[in-house]
């Protein structure tokens, strides 16, 4: 019986050795086919969320395991999503990205490396067209600023070239302006001249700021007047008036540093200044023009007309180019008849312009000549006539009171010119003489009891023929 018991019971140790070996055979022999990393890969991809997630599981697992267990299921199954993938990422640079990081030699690998060679190209050109945008809009806003800071000067210098370059000086306005084509369009743009017997008068004005310690500006003006004088009806002066002091405006205006008026030290360097600016304007009108150190500079009487109303544009290039930028453009009609204006603005007459260039205008109005005139025919260039009113321009007369920024008092007495130096006290006036006219730069002095500073040409002596004197040409 013993002996029966331990056969028994050594049989059944023997049953379990037998098993346990079986286990570690099966263990091992998996253990040689799938390793600890070729499963992790292929759990990664069965766990994948989403289609792109795991086609880039899908290529890691072929990438590192290339003899694993399920790198043929695997492969088969991204040949199948090949073309799908392409389709749907070839149209943005994310989905090029995309495919190309799944599919890095995909059936369409090459063609998505030369669609995002050329998306790169566009946002290279794109990139650059933003930095030369903002290089041209810098630029741009630096241009603007300066043309609004030099729009006097700017303004000043194509009148004065304009004007002494006129033919026919003391001749009436129409014939002038039928003679002149450029200054005829110029003065008759806006903002539109107003006129009397005796002027006509053009306002340009402007608004700034200057920059003052502390964070604040103080809002200045100032007023650029062109004023026609006649004699007889006859032109005979021109003058371009910055009323109040106006160099000390214009210092402003160009610096942007402020200037006391009382202060004669700065005004001494507010009209330096301006004589450096506006001098070489005189000097740039030709041969034949020199300094007139005997010339007398006489009163200065603030224009009887106010200003129209219309807007300056301040920064147009060129200041003879209507209509003005800063309104809508207007009809010959409307220029012409003025709805519901009862002052006596500048009225045209019509030049026409035949198919070789020359133009033929009615005959000069008479004496006096209608309010309104007749309806413009076709052509380019208008010749402008003035509306006949009481000489004296009074306020009922013209339906408009003087400008009360003008209301300055003349001179008491003449002021002489000053050959040299800027005297503190009393005006400064350089005179130029030259084909029959003179150019004068005058600074009103710091006791004056007129506030006129500015640039007048006037007809030097009346000509002795009837021949119309010659333009200068530059």
């Amino acid at each position: 019986h013993a002996t029966k018991h331990a056969t028994k019971h050594a049989t059944k140790h023997a049953v379990q050795r037998t098993l346990a070996l079986l286990v570690c055979c099966v263990l091992s022999a998996c253990s040689m086919f799938v390793s600890k990393s070729d499963y992790a890969a292929y759990r990664a991809v069965r766990l994948a969320h989403g289609e792109p997630a795991r086609l880039l599981a899908m290529q890691h697992y072929v990438a590192s395991h290339p003899q694993g267990h399920w790198h043929d299921e695997i492969e088969r199954a991204r040949a199948q999503r090949d073309v799908a993938s392409f389709e749907a990422g070839k149209g943005s640079r994310a989905g090029l990205e995309q495919y190309l990081a799944a599919f890095p030699a995909g059936a369409f690998a090459a063609q998505a490396r030369a669609r995002l060679a050329a998306i790169d190209l566009v946002d290279q050109r794109k990139r650059e067209q933003t930095a030369r945008a903002t290089v041209l809009a810098a630029e741009r806003a630096v241009r603007q600023d300066e043309l609004r800071r030099t729009w006097v000067t700017r303004f000043v210098g194509y009148w004065l070239h304009t004007l002494f370059d006129l033919s026919d000086w003391g001749e009436p306005i129409p014939t002038v302006a039928h003679a002149n084509p450029t200054f005829s369009r110029a003065f008759g743009a806006e903002p539109r001249p107003r006129c009397t017997a005796d002027e006509c008068v053009k306002y340009y004005t402007g608004r700034y700021a200057v920059p003052v310690p502390g964070g604040t500006r103080v809002e200045r003006s100032i007023a650029l007047v062109l004023r026609l004088r006649m004699r007889a009806g006859k032109l005979e002066r021109a003058e371009l008036l910055l009323p109040e002091r106006g160099f000390s405006r214009l210092f402003e205006l160009e610096n942007k540093k402020l200037v006391v008026d009382g202060d004669p030290a700065s005004r001494n360097a507010v009209v330096a200044f301006a004589l450096d600016r506006l001098e070489p304007l005189v000097q740039k009108l030709g041969d034949g023009v020199a300094l007139d150190p005997g010339y007398v500079l006489a009163a200065i009487e603030a224009p009887a007309l106010g200003p129209s109303g219309e807007v300056t544009d301040t920064a147009a290039e060129d200041p003879s180019v209507p209509p003005n930028r800063l309104s809508q453009e207007r009809s010959v009609e409307e220029l012409v008849a003025p709805k519901n204006e009862p002052a006596p603005d500048m009225v045209f007459d019509a030049l026409q312009v035949d198919k070789e260039g020359h133009g033929h205008a009615p005959p000069p109005p008479s004496a006096a000549p209608p309010s309104r005139a007749p309806a413009a025919a076709s052509g380019d260039v208008m010749v402008m006539a003035p509306v006949a009113v009481p000489p004296s321009g009074s306020a009922a007369a013209t339906g408009s009171a003087p400008s009360a920024v003008l209301a300055a008092r003349p001179t008491a007495t003449p002021v002489p010119v000053a050959a040299a130096g800027i005297p503190a006290a009393s005006g400064v006036a350089r005179a130029y003489r030259g084909h029959g006219l003179h150019v004068v730069v005058f600074a009103a002095g710091q006791d004056a009891t007129t506030a006129y500073d500015g640039v007048l040409i006037e007809r030097d002596a009346p000509p002795t023929t009837a021949a119309p004197r010659r333009s200068v040409r530059h």
